[in-house]
C-alpha cells in the first residue's frame, strides 16, 4: 500500500516538474552561464532586483559595459520591447528577449538581454553637431576581430573593389559596380545581435522616433515638394524573422536572413 502511494506521489511530482519546465520561456541559444556579454543600449540599460519591470532598479549599466551571466533565464519572464509601432509607413517591430541574471563588479541583478551581445560594442562618437554617431563597421571589425589574410587570394578578389574577411568569419564586400553597393555577411549570430549592429550602422531607433518630413529644394525648378528624408520599413517574413530596411535620400541599408545567415546590404546613389 505504501509502495503504491509512493509511486502515485512520484508520478504527481514528475507531472508538476514537466508542467513547470514547459511553462517557462525557452533558453536563449546565443549565450550560456559564465559568458561575458556587452551592453549595446545607447542610452544604457537598467539592472533590477528581479526579473521584471515591477522590481526596483539597482543600477544603470552604460553603453559598452561588460556583464557576466551567472544564471541563465530559465526561470525569468519573457519581455517584448516595442521599437516601432505600426503606422502607415511600417509594420510593428518588437525586440524580443528575456531577463537574465548577471554580475558586474560585486553587484548582481537582472537585465533585459535584448540589448546584450557577445560582440564588443562599436565606438560611440560625437559629430560636429554634438550628435551621437558610431564608427564605421569595417574600422570596428578590423580592430576587434582582425583580418583573415589567408581567406583571400587574387581569384577571390575578382569583381570586387574591396573585400574584407575578418577572423570571426564575418565578411564585408564591395562589388565592382556603377552604383555603390556593399554586403556584410554577419555569419552565425543571433537576430538580436545582428539587429544591434544594424541599429548602430543606421541609428534606426533614433531616426524612427524623431522622423520628420521636410521640403526638398531639388525637385523641378520652382516646385519644391514635401518628401521623406528617411524611411523605415519593417516586414515579418515566413521564417518568423524580421526584415528591416532603412532608406535616406542618398543611401539605404537592409537587414535580412538569407541562407541561414544575417546579411546587411548597403546601397547608394549612382
Amino acid at each position: 500500500m505504501l509502495l503504491k502511494i509512493d509511486i502515485m506521489k512520484l508520478k504527481f511530482i514528475i507531472t508538476i516538474f514537466f508542467a513547470i519546465i514547459l511553462s517557462e520561456p525557452s533558453v536563449a541559444t546565443f549565450y550560456k552561464k559564465g559568458d561575458t556579454l556587452h551592453v549595446w543600449a545607447t542610452s544604457g540599460l537598467n539592472m533590477r532586483e528581479g526579473p521584471g519591470t515591477d522590481f526596483p532598479k539597482m543600477k544603470k549599466l552604460e553603453y559598452g559595459d561588460q556583464v557576466q551571466v551567472i544564471d541563465n533565464q530559465v526561470y525569468s519572464k519573457s519581455l517584448s520591447l516595442t521599437i516601432l509601432k505600426k503606422n502607415k509607413r511600417h509594420n510593428q517591430f518588437k525586440l524580443n528577449g528575456h531577463w537574465v541574471k548577471v554580475r558586474i563588479g560585486k553587484r548582481e541583478g537582472y537585465v533585459f538581454d535584448g540589448y546584450l551581445s557577445r560582440l564588443p560594442t562599436m565606438e560611440m562618437r560625437k559629430n560636429i553637431d554634438n550628435e551621437v554617431i558610431f564608427e564605421h563597421f569595417n574600422e570596428y571589425a578590423k580592430r576587434e576581430f582582425g583580418i583573415d589574410s589567408t581567406a583571400l587570394n587574387a581569384d577571390s578578389l575578382k569583381n570586387y573593389d574591396e573585400r574584407f574577411v575578418y577572423q570571426n568569419g564575418m565578411e564585408w564586400k564591395y562589388p565592382s559596380s556603377e552604383c555603390y553597393f556593399a554586403s556584410l555577411d554577419l555569419g552565425n549570430i543571433s537576430f538580436n545581435e545582428a539587429y544591434l549592429i544594424f541599429e548602430k550602422m543606421t541609428s534606426f531607433e533614433h531616426n524612427a522616433k524623431y522622423y520628420h518630413p521636410r521640403n526638398c529644394p531639388f525637385n523641378d525648378p520652382g516646385k519644391p515638394f514635401e518628401y521623406d528624408y528617411f524611411q523605415t520599413t519593417v516586414e515579418k517574413e515566413k521564417s518568423g524573422l524580421y526584415k528591416l530596411q532603412f532608406d535616406t535620400d542618398f543611401f539605404g541599408m537592409t537587414l535580412k536572413f538569407v541562407d541561414g545567415k544575417f546579411i546587411i546590404s548597403e546601397y547608394g546613389c549612382c
